[in-house]
């Protein structure tokens, strides 16, 4: 190569380096180090203000902790800790021309830390409730954790605040990628590493989000088919797919009124109408405004249907369903409802070849 083109190439390497586009890729990087030492030093925190000082204090026992802070935090801290010291010397302190690659960092990172997260995240909503219910049965725990929100150390914020964003991170690492991805040029050495890492990212995300909401879903079919002493009956491969609120207008007598919609709903019954994988239950409110729920009666799939029902001046959340006239509570809901009920029908028949 001849003197005036090596200095053109470097000339070039230079404008590239200092473009539009890269100072913002910078800036990313900068957000992508800043976030990590706050999440960082918020597990510190979980682990150094919260869990230990309680077990320590006597405050709880080791066994409860470990239901509220998963044993695996450690490790996830462990982790972090070691994938911010790489970005620290890989990012440092931006100056001038520097462009660090963080692709190779995060390709080792992302497939041993994905397990973890996905174990914690199915048994989040579980630690949740363990926790609240810790507080109201040990007012001793519960007034440490608020003496401890309170100290310097902890920032005035409680546990469950720093529980929740490990939930967050993965999301945050999409947008941050999402970002990053899009500020850096496609000529960039590392722009096609960063894209399948990017892609990785929100395929795992999904791939968790769809775990746990089915997780949820076994949980809660469980949980209602108990509450309706059904529980022997439970196969094991029976799961809620949609539940929907639904409700009946009445007359002043008490009596299904014909023509619901023209009379004013004096008196109104709740119903939450089920829709498992395999059958359809109805089930009543015991009380309007609470949670108990009894059971009405069983469908079997092809036993019966769930229809647009209209009529006119109608505000359309009307239903028909097994004969009666339900009610959802908007428009929008009972969309959601025929939606759901259709694709059950479409995997129903998929599977057993009903039409």
């Amino acid at each position: 190569m001849s003197g005036d083109q090596s200095v053109k190439g470097k000339r070039n390497q230079k404008e590239m380096i200092m473009s539009p586009p890269l100072k913002r890729r910078g800036f990313v990087l900068s957000e992508i180090l800043s976030t990590e030492r706050s999440y960082v030093s918020g597990l510190s925190i979980i682990l150094n203000v919260y869990q230990k000082p309680a077990v320590e204090g006597f405050f709880i026992t080791q066994e409860d902790i470990d239901k509220i802070i998963l044993p695996i935090v450690e490790t996830i801290y462990a982790l972090h800790q070691n994938l911010l010291k790489s970005l620290e010397e890989r990012i440092g302190d931006l100056h001038g021309t520097d462009d660090p690659l963080v692709a190779e960092i995060f390709e080792s990172f992302i497939p041993v830390v994905v397990p973890l997260y996905s174990a914690y995240l199915l048994n989040f909503d579980l630690a949740t409730t363990q926790l609240k219910k810790l507080r109201e049965s040990f007012h001793l725990f519960d007034a440490f954790l608020k003496v401890q929100k309170q100290t310097e150390l902890a920032h005035k914020k409680d546990l469950d605040s720093y529980l929740i964003t490990i939930v967050q991170r993965l999301p945050r690492y999409v947008l941050l990628f999402k970002e990053l991805v899009q500020n850096t040029p496609k000529s960039h050495v590392e722009y096609n590493r960063l894209v399948k890492l990017y892609q990785r990212i929100q395929e795992t995300v999904s791939t968790i989000d769809h775990e746990k909401k089915k997780s949820q879903q076994k949980d809660e079919s469980i949980r209602l088919h108990i509450m309706f002493g059904l529980e022997k009956e439970m196969p094991q491969t029976r799961t809620l797919v949609y539940a929907a609120e639904l409700s009946i207008t009445r007359d002043k007598r008490g009596h299904r009124s014909k023509h619901p919609m023209f009379i004013k709903p004096l008196n109104s019954r709740k119903f939450r109408l089920l829709l498992f994988n395999d059958i359809i239950m109805l089930a009543r409110y015991v009380k309007d405004d609470g949670e108990e729920l009894v059971l009405v009666k069983r469908y079997q799939l092809l036993e019966t249907t769930i229809n647009t029902y209209i009529m006119e001046d109608s505000d359309n959340t009307a239903i028909k369903f097994a004969n009666s006239i339900y009610y959802t509570p908007n428009a929008n809901a009972r969309d959601e409802l025929l939606d759901a009920y259709a694709q059950l029908m479409a995997s129903y028949a998929q599977i057993f070849g009903h039409l």
